[in-house]
């Protein structure tokens, strides 16, 4: 009689011990499964800008034939230190308006410029909506109060040339700035020259 209950005893305490390591078992992959379906957090997604070349101007202001450098569109500001010429868009087309260069210490116009003046004019005089803001601009010899006064001389030079040719005055405003904003800034006579102008802003505000 002891012997059985011993043996049951035995029996039993296998028994508590295989069911616990059992119950331990069966916990495992319920916590694996448990990780593997935990939600994992958000990241960013960066999305990739899209190619700025191709984006087209839609503005007044249009590239000549769409050929003309990104570095050569108009500033915003509307000054023009780094242009040789000025784009206007129109129903009708683009027309440019390249600048009026001048000799050393002269605000004379030179024959070839008056030849371009006459083609502006004229182009002015078919479009009247339009005003003009005449630029003058120097190189950088001789002081700034000199500057500035020269640049005025050429920009007037150039406005009273326009209306001789019929281009109503209170259409075209003048301003000079001097070796203030040079096309070129190398320290060179071919630089200086470039320097020596007269640009055309044209928009249709006064």
């Amino acid at each position: 009689m002891r012997k059985v209950a011993l043996r049951t005893s035995f029996a039993l305490i296998v028994m508590i011990v295989t069911l616990m390591m059992f119950q331990g078992c069966a916990k495992s992959p319920v916590i694996q499964e448990d990780v593997a379906r935990a939600p994992q957090a958000d990241t960013a997604v960066q999305v990739p800008e899209g190619d700025q070349s191709a984006r087209e101007d839609t503005g007044e202001l249009a590239k000549l034939g769409k050929t003309v450098p990104d570095e050569a569109v108009p500033p915003k500001s509307g000054k023009s230190e780094r242009l040789g010429y000025f784009v206007v868009s129109t129903p009708d087309g683009d027309y440019v308006f390249y600048d009026i260069h001048f000799d050393f210490d002269k605000y004379a116009l030179r024959a070839e410029d008056r030849d371009a003046l006459n083609r502006y004019a004229k182009w002015f005089q078919d479009n009247r909506r339009y005003f003009i803001i005449v630029e003058g601009h120097c190189d950088e010899m001789g002081t700034e109060e000199y500057n500035l006064a020269l640049g005025e001389r050429r920009a007037e030079a150039v406005r009273k040339y326009l209306i001789d040719l019929g281009v109503a005055a209170a259409r075209i405003k003048t301003v000079s700035y001097g070796e203030a904003y040079p096309l070129d800034p190398a320290q060179t006579e071919e630089a200086f020259a470039k320097n020596r102008r007269a640009h055309f802003i044209v928009s249709l505000t006064k």
